[in-house]
Order: structure tokens, then C-alpha cells, then sequence
């Protein structure tokens, strides 16, 4: 096995909380992650799965163990070479009705699956086919390895090594950007001055009580959850990003503002923290946009203002903490909290804006030739027609999440 390993590295931030959740209650697929999808055309499957080897061997992420039994401090452990699990299902005898059901009950039974940090690997894909030219596609990660960013990134990769292997061509898996680069720059932080900073950003926050006053998001030990999704036509969004433009922010931070706000007349108080998600990729690290990891981090945003407060003067007070807290957002959630002088957790309202098209997620790099086949989007259950789904989840209460585009979601 030593032999076999490449590079012993420490946590990222998040990791670090994604593995504190876990060992909570190990049972608990919140961030195990599921993209699905139907492929209609002409699939190769054995070109499928020779590109999902390359992948494993060009981003050292896939080649990760994670061990934290019987070591004090948890460690992530990059393999040389690593086994990937390839799953291939053929349901061409079966009608309409029973395909649904098999693919429903393979999506369910998968994601109870879950991992085992220290043995499986954390990236899974598996294909049903379910005519001659049109097959079930799905991914199966668990969020500790990877963020949205990242799997744009390793889609896009996916497709150029099929492309590669349908045209007998070869596959140039070498890596110059690797995420134990980032994990090793994580490492030379200064701890101290970053905690430092927060417990100034923090200083004086008494807010205690979380926003639901009654009930839970948890009912026996599983996630109970509601979604509202809301689009806001173009005029406004028109309007919203103007408006940040003339002000020197983003559409992000004028929605920020906004959630701010909310929370405050919901918790009846002018001083609220919300976690706000930071995309974490250090322009610091060349390459860092071509990194596959989790880079994503969970940090405290403070909003604050008196009856005085115009709307653009908390925009442009938010932006600039924003900012701030980026340079200081490179330490796990706990540590964070612990700077607070309010015991217990910070919040439970999480503000979430997704920096990246999530429709990419399902296609090729532009300028790639045809495949063969294309991408139908596709709906938790597995049948055609809906629109497409990442399954994840978080442990906030609420989570506010927005999709830019021409009609912001």
C-alpha cells in the first residue's frame, strides 16, 4: 500500500466540516451528490469507461482516500493508481413502466450506498441502457471531493476523453494543476492573523435564536425539505444588475443585501449572520481554474444597519466585507465560530450564488466534435422531459440560492 501512495496531505476547510457532519451520523446523505441524465444516440460504453479511467488518472483528487481512524488529525491520501467503480446496467427487456421503476429504485439504492472514506472511491458512474440509443447516465460523487466549478471542469474532460477513444487517439491525462498544490498552500496560511480578523468581524454579535422558532428540518433522524423556486423576469434582473454596475458591486452582493435584510425582519433584530458560500480558489495558485477539488467554502456574512441606512450605503458596506472575508475565508466553520463570543452555531441560514452555468455541466468544451449522442435533460426520477437535477443538500434550515442568467432563479 505504501508503495501506492503518492502524497499525504492535510484538509481543506470545508473538507474538515464535511467530515465533522459525516462522523456525526455517517448514515446522513446530504452531500452525497448525484448528477443524472439521458443519452440519446450512439453510446460506446466501453469508451465511456476507458474515459472515466483517464479521469481518475489525470485529476489526483479521484486517486483520494480519506483517513481519519486510528490517526489523531485526518488526513487525505493521494494514490499513485486507483480502481474506479464503473456500473452497467442492460433493461432493454423491460417496458416503459418497469424501466422507470428499476431507475428510480437504482437512483435510491445508490445514494443510500453512500461512501466509505477510507476504502471507496469517491466518484462513481454508472449507465442503464435502456434501448438501443438512449441510455441513464449517472454520476455519483460525495461533495467532500468536488464542487460545481469542478465538475464543469471534469464533464468537459469526460467528453474530450471520449471523443479521444471514439477517434483511437491518444488521451494526454498529465496534470500540471493539482489540487495538492491548493492543499499545500492552505497549509503555509497564517492561521492566527486570519482568526484574528474574525473575531474583530464577529465582536459584539448576540444574535441566538435561529430562525425557526418551532419544528425542525430533521424529523426521525431524516431531511425534510421544501422548495420554492422563484424566477425574476428580465426587466427587473436588468435593472438589479444595472444597479450594481453604477454602484461598483455585484448582482451577488445587492442580493445579499436583500437576504439580509429579510432575515433581519424575520429575527427581528438589525445586526444578522448568515453563511455565505465562497467559490475559495486562491488567484494566487497558477492554474487554480483548472483545478478539480472542493475549493468551495462556508463563511459568516454580517449584515448590520440602523433606520439611517439607505440601501445602496448596506450594498456598498456588504461588498466590502465581502471581500474581506474572502481574504480571511480560508479556515474551517468551527475555528470561525470559535471567535464569536455566542456559544452554539453562528447561524442556520446559508446564502448560496452559483458563479457557474449549470447547463455546462451537461455538455461538451465548446468546439468538441459530436460524440455521437446528445444530452436530454433529465428529473431526480429518471424520467425524460424535466429539467435536470444535482441532488444536494446541505444541514441549514434555509438555503438561499440563486442562478444568474438573463432571468435570475
Amino acid at each position: 500500500m505504501s508503495k501506492n501512495i503518492e502524497n499525504i496531505l492535510g484538509l481543506s476547510p470545508m473538507q474538515e466540516g464535511m467530515l465533522f457532519h459525516h462522523l456525526l451520523d455517517e448514515k446522513n446523505d446530504i452531500y452525497v451528490l448525484q448528477m443524472k441524465m439521458i443519452l440519446e444516440g450512439e453510446l460506446n460504453i466501453d469508451f465511456l469507461k476507458e474515459s472515466y479511467m483517464k479521469l481518475i488518472k489525470k485529476y489526483d483528487i479521484f486517486r483520494s482516500a480519506i483517513v481519519y481512524k486510528e490517526v489523531k488529525v485526518p488526513r487525505l491520501v493521494i494514490l499513485k493508481e486507483r480502481e474506479g467503480e464503473f456500473n452497467h446496467e442492460d433493461i432493454t427487456h423491460l417496458d416503459n413502466q418497469e424501466q422507470d421503476r428499476f431507475i428510480e429504485e437504482f437512483i435510491n439504492n445508490d445514494r443510500m450506498k453512500g461512501f466509505d472514506f477510507e476504502h471507496d472511491i469517491l466518484l462513481r458512474i454508472s449507465v442503464v441502457k435502456k434501448t438501443e440509443t438512449r441510455y441513464f447516465l449517472l454520476i455519483t460523487m460525495h461533495h467532500i471531493i468536488i464542487d460545481g466549478w469542478s465538475f464543469g471542469l471534469v464533464f468537459g474532460s469526460l467528453m474530450e476523453y471520449y471523443l479521444d477513444s471514439k477517434k483511437q487517439k491518444p488521451s494526454d491525462t498529465e496534470s500540471v494543476y493539482t489540487y495538492s498544490t491548493y492543499l499545500r498552500w492552505i497549509a503555509k496560511q497564517d492561521k492566527e492573523t486570519n482568526l484574528n480578523y474574525w473575531r474583530d468581524y464577529l465582536e459584539n454579535y448576540e444574535v441566538s435564536r435561529g430562525l425557526l422558532v418551532s419544528g425542525s428540518s430533521m424529523e426521525g433522524g431524516e431531511v425534510n425539505r421544501k422548495a420554492i423556486k422563484i424566477k425574476i423576469d428580465k426587466k427587473l434582473t436588468g435593472r438589479i444588475e444595472e444597479f450594481s454596475r453604477e454602484n461598483g458591486m455585484t448582482v451577488n452582493n445587492v442580493l445579499q443585501a436583500v437576504y439580509g435584510i429579510l432575515l433581519q425582519k424575520y429575527l427581528c433584530s438589525d445586526d444578522v449572520v448568515f453563511g455565505n458560500v465562497i467559490s475559495g480558489r486562491p488567484p494566487e495558485i497558477d492554474g487554480v481554474e483548472r483545478i478539480a477539488g472542493l475549493f468551495i467554502n462556508t463563511i459568516p456574512l454580517r449584515v448590520s444597519c440602523g433606520e439611517k441606512d439607505t440601501f445602496k450605503e448596506l450594498s456598498k458596506r456588504i461588498y466590502r466585507d465581502f471581500k474581506n472575508n474572502q481574504e480571511h475565508g480560508y479556515l474551517s466553520l468551527i475555528d470561525i465560530q470559535k471567535c464569536a463570543s455566542l456559544q452554539g452555531q453562528l447561524f442556520d441560514c446559508l446564502f448560496i450564488y452559483e458563479n457557474f452555468p449549470v447547463e455546462q455541466s451537461y455538455k461538451a468544451s465548446p468546439g468538441l466534435d459530436d460524440p455521437g449522442f446528445k444530452v436530454i435533460n433529465q428529473s431526480s426520477a429518471g424520467k425524460d422531459g424535466e429539467e435536470f437535477q444535482l441532488f444536494a443538500d446541505t444541514n441549514y434550515d434555509l438555503n438561499f440560492i440563486v442562478f444568474p442568467g438573463e432571468e435570475l432563479t
